[in-house]
């Protein structure tokens, strides 16, 4: 867990192109926030029958 967790990490870090931590940070934050509020949102049309 802790490799991955590694290269996670290095991963950001590229795909940042060198933006300051802080920012990152404040990015990976309001990512987590978007993907949780998805787990409770119903998905359009879900499980429902077309007419």
């Amino acid at each position: 867990m802790q490799d991955a967790y590694g290269e996670f990490l290095e991963h950001i870090e590229s795909v940042s192109g060198g933006v300051d931590y802080a920012v990152i940070h404040r990015t990976l934050n309001a990512t987590r926030i978007e993907i949780a509020s998805l787990e409770t949102t119903p998905l359009y049309g879900q499980g429902g029958k077309c007419a």
